[in-house]
């Protein structure tokens, strides 16, 4: 029961966000895309995913959102560092939304990337974690081309070591 209450909660969060009147707009729900393009260092790789909410800011820029269910919520230093919106940031710069975007508003720029915890707020809208935009380092690299990087390195070099850790692996036999 007190599931189900949880769940409708969440559901009318979704909802009166979904409403809500501001200055985005909508462009895509569920958007599938894959870019292949080249890393700072000329590593070719190629990003598919789906993005859960594509919207469009006042300004022209793109933010993707990420609906939440859970009721894990990251940090403020990890959403910073949050891979999967940094992924998305990434797929944005690359053209995987540019067949939503009005003229005017090409080439695609990320204006950041959102996670919407449903589950976690004490108001009626969802509880919102962002990442700014990301920038480019001194060696020209963002935190998403790095992280991008050593996964790709990881999986061509089929390098998968097994990682104990008390928040990611409470129910693992491997702690």
């Amino acid at each position: 029961h007190k599931e189900r209450e949880e769940a409708k909660r969440a559901i009318s969060r979704f909802l009166t966000a979904h409403r809500a009147e501001d200055s985005r707009r909508l462009l895509a729900t569920e958007h599938s895309f894959s870019v292949e393009f080249d890393l700072p260092d000329g590593e070719r790789v190629r990003l598919r995913g789906f993005a859960d909410r594509v919207e469009l800011d006042a300004e022209g820029g793109v933010i993707v959102v990420d609906i939440k269910t859970g009721k894990a919520v990251p940090s403020r230093d990890e959403v910073r560092e949050h891979p999967q919106l940094g992924l998305y940031q990434l797929a944005v710069g690359k053209g995987a939304v540019d067949d939503l975007l009005p003229e005017q508003a090409l080439p695609a720029a990320s204006a950041g990337a959102e996670l919407w915890q449903l589950r976690m707020s004490t108001n009626e809208l969802p509880k919102v974690q962002a990442q700014a935009p990301q920038q480019s380092d001194e060696g020209g690299w963002t935190l998403a081309e790095r992280q991008t990087s050593a996964a790709a390195s990881r999986v061509r070099a089929e390098d998968f070591v097994a990682t104990p850790s008390e928040k990611t692996c409470r129910f693992c036999a491997f702690k």
